[in-house]
């Protein structure tokens, strides 16, 4: 698309939270199909979101019925770096027809370093590579093995470093298939910069029509051994999860029976209230995480102070490495408002933290940590706040596998009462796999506000948050008149800073205020983070005028990876003079274009270039209105009633008049 900012094109596309380069080894990307609804979603970390065009996605699988377009990577998958590869997956079919299952760029002939998994006919499997020049590298599945109604893994591996046939190995459900003699081409080639496609090719042809589960692809040549297992099916396993509803704030709602016990909180609102003063509130039982490899602790807080949130295990800095593999998050570790994410691995530390003053605002805030053991470098070990990567301590930075406990999980202290806890949590969930950020617990399940923010700028206190959730604005410039926010093109940032607003808990969302401009100067109406396209505001959106025409409306959200959804009003639509009512809506559960609409006076608006409906986690940032953080982009023309709602609203919802007085009033008695 013409985008917001043409400066996108100079993104570095690795992840959309800031995690280590894909060249780490591991795996560069996983589907399971099971994360999201349209079975989009890398759950590897790397964000390689695919775009789907007619695979239906049910009970965690992908399902092929032979009419869908292309399902392919909504980006190149690059695999240049690489000398080493394994892609995996698992495969049920019935059908005899030829069909492709998976094809590294738009056509494999014309492509040295392309690869294909291709079902010629009657049940056979090929996998084959386009090496340099010399022609093709072949394995084969012999007929009837995939079409017998029966889930097959499969698996296609390249080792470089080998020098025979066998540096292509072909297997089903891990044993080696024969080579076709006449195509063992040994020839090293580099794999490619390109479009992954997924049941067809990239003109739709060779239709593939059965199951696809769990996707993977990896840098190395995993053995056998390495090989997935099980097949992902449904949600990811709830180990735990305490609500704290009223009359039950002890029950693990999933159903596995890990109770709690403790004095000293109370329960009001579905929220677990802590005073400071409580005694150990804990498990009543060990909780057992001894068997998982992967872990996700996650959890909404909400608090001013400091103290320990949770800790598995009664002090994991005990004497003499006792509680190895216990971990925490606490609050306030060493300055305010800065939380830890913590691990004792076998012979050392990990830590994760927050910058100062991120989580003592008294709003509320999701914090997560997450375990993957399968990357081998310090990502191995991540913490998260509202849904983005916090930094690493370079001090504690081990990245050695750890085995978890048996143990007491301690929630809003120690095991020995210490480091208490002041404030509100909920929700705290423990799942037993690495989970990705949209794959997080969106908002505490307490009731939130619906209208987030709203600023009518009434004459008495035109900087004030009339939603009473104080989100007050900082002004350097900015005048008002009639209860209208005046900017004169010279004014300064005018925004939420010093804090944010945090949008981070809301799955959907409208933003509507008027605006009244006469100008043709390109101009940022409002943007919520600093920069609109840089890859760290994933979730966040902009709203300007007079990008690409005179009068032109353009406004959207920036989506996972590089990819936006922008709608656009026609030229010469709002320099007129006149006021008008404009709506951004984010709506969750309508696919394509219309998932962000952009509304002027009540009409729903054009889609612009990029239609991208990848789920999104909304930022906790700064808003800045009339201008870009750095003070770039500055509107000429007026602002009223700009509100904030976390919810869809329609038409008939929005605000049908400004707030501010207009004309004098006159009593006559």
């Amino acid at each position: 698309m013409k985008c917001i900012n043409k400066l996108i094109t100079m993104i570095i596309s690795i992840c959309l939270w800031g995690i280590a380069s894909n060249l780490s080894a591991g795996t560069i990307a996983y589907w399971d199909f099971s994360s999201d609804s349209n079975g989009v979603t890398d759950v590897s970390g790397y964000y390689n979101t695919l775009v789907n065009n007619g695979v239906v996605i049910s009970n965690g699988t992908a399902v092929f019925d032979g009419t869908h377009t292309a399902f392919s990577t909504a980006n190149t998958l690059d695999l240049s770096g690489y000398s080493k590869l394994t892609v995996e997956c698992f495969v049920r079919t019935t059908s005899p027809n030829v069909s492709m299952l998976i094809e590294h760029s738009e056509n494999f002939n014309d492509n040295y370093g392309s690869f294909f998994l291709l079902s010629p006919d009657t049940g056979k499997l090929t996998a084959s590579f386009n090496t340099q020049s010399t022609g093709y590298h072949s394995d084969y599945a012999p007929d009837g093995t995939l079409n017998d109604e029966e889930w097959h893994h499969a698996a296609w591996v390249y080792d470089s470093a080998i020098t025979t046939t066998n540096r292509f190995r072909f297997y089903i459900d891990g044993v080696q298939q024969p080579q076709d003699v006449a195509l063992t081409s040994t020839t090293p080639t580099l794999l490619l910069n390109r479009t992954l496609y997924i049941g067809s090719r990239a003109n739709s042809s060779l239709k593939f029509t059965g199951e696809m589960d769990d996707l993977r692809i990896s840098n190395h040549a995993r053995p056998p051994s390495e090989f997935i297992t099980e097949r992902t099916e449904g949600e990811p396993p709830v180990i735990a999860h305490w609500r704290f509803d009223e009359g039950s704030g002890l029950v693990d709602s999933s159903g596995n029976g890990n109770t709690l016990t403790g004095n000293g909180v109370t329960f009001t609102d579905g929220i677990a209230f802590f005073d400071g003063n409580q005694s150990a509130f804990n498990t009543a039982a060990n909780l057992n995480l001894s068997a998982y490899n992967n872990l996700t602790v996650e959890c909404f807080i909400r608090t001013t102070s400091a103290g320990m949130v949770v800790e598995h295990s009664p002090n994991i800095g005990a004497a003499n490495n006792a509680n190895a593999g216990g971990f925490f998050l606490h609050m306030g570790d060493t300055t305010p408002g800065r939380i830890a994410g913590t691990i004792k691995t076998a012979n050392s530390w990990h830590s994760d933290n927050s910058a100062d003053g991120v989580m003592n605002d008294g709003q509320w805030h999701h914090a997560a940590w997450v375990y993957n053991s399968d990357i081998d470098n310090s990502y191995r070990y991540i913490l998260y706040v509202d849904g983005v990567i916090q930094l690493q301590n370079p001090d504690a930075k081990s990245v050695t596998p750890t085995a978890l406990r048996n143990d007491i999980l301690y929630i809003g202290s120690r095991g020995n009462s210490s480091l208490q806890f002041t404030g509100e949590i909920d929700d705290l969930r423990i799942t037993g796999r690495a989970l990705t950020p949209i794959q997080f617990l969106k908002a505490p399940s307490t009731e939130m506000p619906e209208v987030i923010a709203y600023w009518p700028f009434p004459a008495s206190a035109p900087l004030e948050d009339a939603s009473g959730n104080g989100h007050s604005l900082t002004n350097a410039g900015v005048t008002f008149d009639n209860g209208a926010a005046v900017f004169d093109g010279t004014h300064t940032a005018f925004s939420t800073q010093p804090s944010t607003l945090n949008l981070h808990p809301y799955s959907a969302l409208t933003v509507e205020y008027f605006i009244k401009t006469a100008d043709s100067n390109y101009a940022i109406v409002m943007e919520h983070s600093s920069r609109f396209y840089d890859s760290s505001s994933r979730g966040g959106f902009v709203a300007v005028t007079n990008q690409d025409s005179p009068g032109q409306l353009k406004a959207g959200f920036s989506m996972i990876g590089t990819l936006y959804n922008i709608d656009e009003s026609p030229a010469n639509a709002v320099n007129d003079g006149l006021w008008h009512h404009v709506a951004l809506v984010y709506d969750p559960e309508t696919s394509g274009d219309d998932r962000v609409r952009l509304y002027l006076d009540s009409v729903q608006q054009v889609a612009g270039e990029d239609i991208s409906d990848v789920g999104i986690s909304f930022l906790n940032d700064i808003l800045y209105i009339g201008s870009r953080a750095d003070s770039e982009l500055q509107l000429t023309g007026e602002l009223d009633d700009v509100k904030i709602t976390g919810a869809v609203l329609t038409p008939a919802e929005f605000m049908t008049e400004r707030s501010g007085v207009i004309g004098t009033l006159i009593l006559i008695q």
